[in-house]
């Protein structure tokens, strides 16, 4: 007999409290009358304390561990793109179903809230450059390239294109310095910067001693110099300009619309009057295939010949269906946690669905490096203290990441898990999330191997869709357009798989024509 909802969320909280050591006696004897009364609460309660342990353990062993910084990471995109679908999937519905037993390797449920290991998060990629020259040599990047929060970079000269996660993406004209702050936020000590920013991505702030900029949907450059005041111009839409305050003078919060332009120093701020931009060409200089983002009306622009996108109406018509028996075990490129990639796909999980049904939608064991494999498991979570119910969650081994979106709503979704092997250390995975093209989350574990998990190698070349190997929980719903890539894609990369386009690789910059 299957737990309903309230009894799975009731016996979570008990034993959470449980692990945490704040079980009250109330709290006591209610779990003691649970495991009396049910044997699926029993099970349940088994597999919980058993990773409790084993988390408590391994916790302790990263305290101990001196880390591995003697391995860096290989930048590997120069290599060819390796691409591997299941396109709407269809095939994979009407080949014959693959039912397999449990395995001896590590699968158990994480059932603790999203763990953060690594305070370097990276949190931007270089998607573009032209002439770049670096005044540190140590700080020199590669199309390509992650970057950790906290990085700062000092442009001598030439055009620099960082994509954040959060989906803006800053060009950066030398000489200039910029410090990577978080996704979300960077900080423009001097230099010329002219930003890009998605639907996806209002927010993003840029801040200057002079004034922070609040992006609320738009196209706008600032342009700072030491000793003078800092420059906004808004070229579409809109941002919100706060001026920091000076010996006690406050000063308001401003909007500023589409051709509007303003300075910003210690004595207050004014308007620009008939500006024009020393920097006109930097406004255009992003790549052609990276720097458009089209109305809704025109049709966006393939990077290759390709298959437009089916229309809405029919587009999941041969979507792979799973009514919680069904199953598959597919093969695909070798996935390891020494090498980036980027698994995709469409979702759509039934309103209601209950959370006895929440088995992976996609699963696979990494390999690599000195661990005998880590699992991976994408799934839906169901831990309210992990996050919100039916939100999507990455497992990797004993470490989740949560988002905020619910799947559990009868609509399609576009679901985007990025991969990227840390280069600050052997075993260390950098994992971001992202939903609709919306960053959900994040998470960086180590994958170095648990000495008393008994794991055996597993295959790193196939994945299993509808369930995680080792467990009886299946999934309920539609999975479709399943794409791994090679590349740690970006989220303009993504949202190309989104409108059923291949995306393009980070390219040298080049100045539009016209």
């Amino acid at each position: 007999m299957n737990l309903t909802d309230a009894e799975i969320l009731e016996l979570t909280e008990l034993c959470n409290a449980l692990a945490d050591g704040s079980l009250t006696a109330t709290q006591r004897a209610r779990l003691a009358e649970r495991l009396a009364a049910s044997e699926a609460a029993r099970r349940f309660y088994v597999r919980f304390t058993s990773l409790a342990a084993s988390l408590c353990q391994y916790a302790g062993e990263m305290q101990a561990e001196a880390p591995d910084v003697a391995r860096a990471t290989p930048r590997l995109w120069r290599r060819p793109a390796l691409w591997w679908s299941v396109g709407p999937l269809a095939a994979a519905a009407a080949a014959a179903l693959v039912i397999f037993s449990a395995t001896d390797f590590s699968t158990r449920k994480t059932a603790t809230g999203p763990v953060e290991l690594e305070t370097q998060d990276y949190v931007a990629q270089v998607t573009g450059m032209k002439d770049c020259a670096w005044a540190d040599g140590a700080t020199a990047l590669e199309p390509g390239d992650q970057v950790e929060r906290g990085r700062r970079l000092d442009l001598a000269q030439g055009l620099l294109e960082i994509t954040f996660d959060c989906g803006a993406q800053v060009t950066l004209a030398g000489p200039a310095t910029l410090e990577l702050n978080s996704a979300w936020k960077a900080t423009l000590p001097q230099g010329t910067l002219s930003a890009v920013v998605p639907a996806e991505a209002i927010g993003f702030r840029v801040s200057n001693p002079q004034v922070d900029v609040v992006d609320l949907g738009t196209e706008f450059s600032v342009v700072a110099r030491t000793g003078r005041a800092t420059e906004v111009y808004v070229h579409k839409g809109k941002v919100q300009a706060l001026p920091h305050a000076h010996a006690g003078h406050e000063q308001p919060a401003l909007v500023l619309t589409a051709e509007q332009s303003r300075e910003f120093d210690r004595s207050g701020s004014a308007e620009i009057p008939h500006a024009t931009p020393p920097f006109q060409a930097l406004a255009g200089s992003a790549p052609e295939e990276h720097a458009a983002h089209p109305p809704e009306s025109a049709p966006a622009k393939p990077a290759v010949p390709a298959v437009a996108p089916a229309p809405a109406t029919n587009r999941f018509a041969n979507a792979l269906k799973f009514d919680g028996r069904f199953e598959q075990q597919r093969p695909a490129p070798p996935l390891t946690h020494t090498t980036p990639h980027t698994v995709t796909f469409w979702v759509r999980i039934p309103a209601g669905t209950p959370l006895s049904a929440a088995g992976a939608m996609v699963a696979w064991v990494a390999g690599g490096g000195r661990s005998q494999g880590t699992p991976i498991h994408i799934a839906w979570n169901t831990d309210p203290a992990a996050g919100a119910l039916g939100a999507l969650r990455t497992e990797c081994g004993h470490a989740a990441a949560v988002g905020a979106t619910s799947l559990r709503d009868g609509r399609w979704h576009h679901v985007a898990v990025v991969f990227v092997p840390h280069g600050r250390g052997h075993g260390r995975l950098h994992v971001k999330q992202y939903v609709d093209g919306h960053l959900e989350g994040s998470v960086t574990p180590t994958l170095s191997k648990h000495p008393r998990e008994k794991t055996r190698t597993a295959p790193s070349d196939v994945v299993w869709l509808g369930r995680r190997p080792g467990s009886p929980d299946h999934f309920h719903g539609e999975l479709d357009e399943l794409v791994i890539s090679d590349q740690a894609l970006a989220p303009q990369q993504i949202k190309k798989l989104r409108t059923g386009h291949q995306p393009d690789r980070p390219t040298n910059l080049r100045r539009r024509r016209g």
